[in-house]
Protein backbone atom coordinates (compact mmCIF):
# COMPACT_ATOMS: atom_id res chain seq x y z
CA UNK A 1 0.00 0.00 0.00
CA UNK A 2 1.29 3.13 -1.17
CA UNK A 3 0.25 5.27 1.77
CA UNK A 4 2.12 3.10 4.21
CA UNK A 5 5.41 3.59 2.28
CA UNK A 6 4.75 7.07 2.14
CA UNK A 7 3.88 7.39 6.35
CA UNK A 8 6.54 4.60 7.10
CA UNK A 9 4.17 2.38 8.43
CA UNK A 10 4.40 -0.90 10.08
CA UNK A 11 2.11 -3.92 9.35
CA UNK A 12 -0.54 -4.45 11.61
CA UNK A 13 1.08 -6.70 14.83
CA UNK A 14 4.80 -5.93 14.03
CA UNK A 15 6.74 -5.15 16.41
CA UNK A 16 8.65 -2.36 17.99
CA UNK A 17 11.71 -3.29 15.52
CA UNK A 18 10.17 -3.56 12.55
CA UNK A 19 8.16 -0.40 13.49
CA UNK A 20 11.14 1.67 13.97
CA UNK A 21 12.72 0.04 10.19
CA UNK A 22 10.02 1.57 8.84
CA UNK A 23 9.76 4.80 10.12
CA UNK A 24 13.38 5.11 9.58
CA UNK A 25 13.34 4.30 5.82
CA UNK A 26 11.07 7.44 5.37
CA UNK A 27 12.92 9.50 7.29
CA UNK A 28 15.50 8.57 5.03
CA UNK A 29 14.00 10.24 2.25
CA UNK A 30 13.30 13.76 1.42
CA UNK A 31 9.81 12.95 2.62
CA UNK A 32 7.01 15.98 1.68
CA UNK A 33 6.24 18.64 4.45
CA UNK A 34 2.42 18.38 2.93
CA UNK A 35 0.42 16.45 5.74
CA UNK A 36 -0.21 12.99 4.08
CA UNK A 37 -3.98 12.63 3.18
CA UNK A 38 -6.81 10.84 1.23
CA UNK A 39 -10.19 11.33 -0.15
CA UNK A 40 -12.07 8.72 -0.74
CA UNK A 41 -15.67 7.48 -1.37
CA UNK A 42 -17.94 5.93 1.49
CA UNK A 43 -20.63 4.77 -0.14
CA UNK A 44 -24.33 4.20 2.24
CA UNK A 45 -24.86 0.68 0.42
CA UNK A 46 -21.48 -1.35 1.65
CA UNK A 47 -20.78 -2.73 4.62
CA UNK A 48 -17.34 -1.86 4.71
CA UNK A 49 -15.52 1.14 2.56
CA UNK A 50 -11.65 0.74 3.18
CA UNK A 51 -9.89 3.78 2.42
CA UNK A 52 -6.16 2.20 1.36
CA UNK A 53 -4.91 5.20 3.96
CA UNK A 54 -2.92 3.79 6.18
CA UNK A 55 -3.09 4.30 10.23
CA UNK A 56 -0.29 4.02 12.89
CA UNK A 57 -0.43 3.22 15.98
CA UNK A 58 0.13 6.25 18.76
CA UNK A 59 -0.25 8.90 15.28
CA UNK A 60 -3.03 11.76 15.10
CA UNK A 61 -5.31 11.35 12.38
CA UNK A 62 -8.38 13.84 11.31
CA UNK A 63 -11.31 12.88 9.80
CA UNK A 64 -13.90 15.29 8.12
CA UNK A 65 -16.79 15.46 5.37
CA UNK A 66 -16.33 18.30 4.03
CA UNK A 67 -19.05 21.03 2.61
CA UNK A 68 -22.45 19.82 2.39
CA UNK A 69 -23.33 15.94 1.47
CA UNK A 70 -25.69 14.05 2.34
CA UNK A 71 -26.67 9.79 2.00
CA UNK A 72 -30.02 8.02 2.19
CA UNK A 73 -31.57 6.27 4.17
CA UNK A 74 -34.93 4.44 2.34
CA UNK A 75 -36.65 7.78 1.61
CA UNK A 76 -34.55 9.74 4.87
CA UNK A 77 -31.79 11.89 3.68
CA UNK A 78 -29.14 12.65 6.03
CA UNK A 79 -25.46 13.89 6.53
CA UNK A 80 -22.52 12.92 8.02
CA UNK A 81 -24.32 13.26 11.58
CA UNK A 82 -26.57 10.97 10.71
CA UNK A 83 -30.40 10.94 11.89
CA UNK A 84 -32.22 10.93 15.59
CA UNK A 85 -35.23 8.58 16.97
CA UNK A 86 -37.05 8.84 19.72
CA UNK A 87 -39.88 6.36 21.14
CA UNK A 88 -43.32 8.16 20.53
CA UNK A 89 -45.98 6.95 23.28
CA UNK A 90 -48.93 7.99 22.39
CA UNK A 91 -48.27 6.34 18.80
CA UNK A 92 -46.38 3.48 20.44
CA UNK A 93 -43.91 3.55 17.29
CA UNK A 94 -40.39 4.67 16.96
CA UNK A 95 -40.32 8.27 15.10
CA UNK A 96 -37.39 9.35 12.32
CA UNK A 97 -37.64 12.61 10.09
CA UNK A 98 -41.03 12.97 11.61
CA UNK A 99 -42.65 9.49 10.45
CA UNK A 100 -43.17 6.32 12.85
CA UNK A 101 -40.47 3.68 11.24
CA UNK A 102 -41.75 0.14 11.44
CA UNK A 103 -38.07 -0.91 11.09
CA UNK A 104 -36.16 0.78 14.00
CA UNK A 105 -38.78 -1.70 16.31
CA UNK A 106 -36.56 -4.33 17.82
CA UNK A 107 -33.48 -2.85 15.69
CA UNK A 108 -30.37 -1.47 16.03
CA UNK A 109 -27.41 -0.02 13.74
CA UNK A 110 -24.20 -1.98 13.88
CA UNK A 111 -22.99 0.56 16.61
CA UNK A 112 -25.67 1.21 18.63
CA UNK A 113 -28.21 4.08 18.95
CA UNK A 114 -26.61 5.24 22.08
CA UNK A 115 -23.01 5.22 20.86
CA UNK A 116 -23.80 6.48 17.49
CA UNK A 117 -26.22 8.06 15.27
CA UNK A 118 -28.77 6.11 12.21
CA UNK A 119 -26.50 6.56 9.74
CA UNK A 120 -23.81 8.49 11.35
CA UNK A 121 -20.13 8.27 9.55
CA UNK A 122 -18.76 5.26 11.67
CA UNK A 123 -14.71 4.79 11.12
CA UNK A 124 -12.46 1.64 12.47
CA UNK A 125 -8.98 0.71 12.24
CA UNK A 126 -8.41 -2.59 10.09
CA UNK A 127 -6.32 -5.38 8.21
CA UNK A 128 -5.14 -3.60 5.05
CA UNK A 129 -6.85 -4.85 2.47
CA UNK A 130 -5.11 -6.01 -0.62
CA UNK A 131 -7.02 -6.17 -4.06
CA UNK A 132 -7.02 -9.65 -5.49
CA UNK A 133 -7.53 -8.44 -9.07
CA UNK A 134 -9.82 -6.50 -11.36
CA UNK A 135 -12.91 -7.61 -11.96
CA UNK A 136 -14.38 -5.08 -14.76
CA UNK A 137 -12.91 -1.76 -15.28
CA UNK A 138 -13.16 0.64 -12.23
CA UNK A 139 -13.98 -2.79 -10.34
CA UNK A 140 -12.19 -4.16 -8.12
CA UNK A 141 -12.53 -7.76 -5.66
CA UNK A 142 -10.72 -7.43 -2.44
CA UNK A 143 -9.58 -9.48 0.19
CA UNK A 144 -12.15 -10.13 3.29
CA UNK A 145 -11.63 -7.78 5.95
CA UNK A 146 -11.12 -8.96 9.94
CA UNK A 147 -14.53 -7.62 10.98
CA UNK A 148 -14.00 -9.11 14.14
CA UNK A 149 -10.85 -7.06 14.89
CA UNK A 150 -12.37 -3.96 13.57
CA UNK A 151 -15.34 -4.10 15.74
CA UNK A 152 -13.33 -2.85 18.81
CA UNK A 153 -11.76 -0.12 17.20
CA UNK A 154 -15.20 1.48 15.74
CA UNK A 155 -15.74 5.72 16.54
CA UNK A 156 -18.45 7.76 15.30
CA UNK A 157 -17.43 10.46 13.09
CA UNK A 158 -20.28 12.01 12.03
CA UNK A 159 -18.72 15.42 10.17
CA UNK A 160 -15.23 15.85 12.02
CA UNK A 161 -13.20 13.48 14.15
CA UNK A 162 -9.64 13.81 15.58
CA UNK A 163 -8.29 11.34 17.08
CA UNK A 164 -5.46 9.26 18.25
CA UNK A 165 -4.81 5.75 16.75
CA UNK A 166 -4.88 2.64 19.24
CA UNK A 167 -4.43 0.46 16.58
CA UNK A 168 -2.20 -0.15 12.95
CA UNK A 169 -3.80 -0.48 9.98
CA UNK A 170 -5.88 0.83 7.82
CA UNK A 171 -8.93 3.13 7.86
CA UNK A 172 -12.25 1.79 6.83
CA UNK A 173 -15.73 3.26 7.71
CA UNK A 174 -19.45 2.52 6.52
CA UNK A 175 -22.84 4.17 7.32
CA UNK A 176 -24.15 3.50 10.66
CA UNK A 177 -27.08 1.19 9.59
CA UNK A 178 -28.73 -1.98 11.16
CA UNK A 179 -27.20 -5.12 9.39
CA UNK A 180 -29.66 -6.47 6.50
CA UNK A 181 -30.51 -3.01 5.90
CA UNK A 182 -28.66 -1.89 2.95
CA UNK A 183 -29.78 -2.64 0.27
CA UNK A 184 -32.40 0.48 0.53
CA UNK A 185 -29.41 2.77 0.92
CA UNK A 186 -28.19 5.44 -1.67
CA UNK A 187 -25.99 8.01 -2.47
CA UNK A 188 -22.07 8.04 -1.00
CA UNK A 189 -20.13 10.68 0.91
CA UNK A 190 -16.20 11.78 -0.23
CA UNK A 191 -14.27 11.97 3.06
CA UNK A 192 -10.95 13.03 3.83
CA UNK A 193 -8.29 11.24 6.09
CA UNK A 194 -5.57 13.15 6.63
CA UNK A 195 -2.46 12.95 9.10
CA UNK A 196 -2.14 15.65 11.77
CA UNK A 197 1.05 14.14 13.59
CA UNK A 198 3.72 15.16 10.45
CA UNK A 199 6.38 15.16 9.64
CA UNK A 200 7.40 11.63 11.69
CA UNK A 201 9.31 11.74 14.67
CA UNK A 202 12.68 10.03 14.92
CA UNK A 203 12.46 9.30 18.74
CA UNK A 204 10.67 6.05 18.24
CA UNK A 205 13.08 4.94 15.86
CA UNK A 206 16.36 5.47 18.38
CA UNK A 207 14.74 3.78 21.17
CA UNK A 208 13.24 0.72 19.63
CA UNK A 209 15.70 -0.42 16.87
CA UNK A 210 17.42 -3.49 17.67
CA UNK A 211 21.02 -2.77 18.68
CA UNK A 212 22.44 -6.16 18.95
CA UNK A 213 22.04 -6.04 15.09
CA UNK A 214 25.42 -6.07 13.19
CA UNK A 215 24.28 -2.67 11.87
CA UNK A 216 25.02 0.21 14.45
CA UNK A 217 21.92 1.60 14.72
CA UNK A 218 20.47 4.50 13.18
CA UNK A 219 20.71 8.05 14.86
CA UNK A 220 17.88 9.94 13.50
CA UNK A 221 16.69 13.39 14.92
CA UNK A 222 13.36 14.97 15.68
Amino acid sequence: MASRLEQGVATRGAGSFETAVARYNVLQESYSSEKPSVTFPVHAWRRWNPSAFAIQQGETYAVEVPGEQYWEDGRIRADAAGYATYYDAVDACWVANGRCRSYLHGSQPRVPAHRARWMELVCGIGDFVRALREAMPGEERYLPIDGESLQASLMPVGRNLTFVAAATGELVCFANDAEGLYGNNRASLNVTVTRESWPPDGTYVEENYDAHLDDDPPVVYP
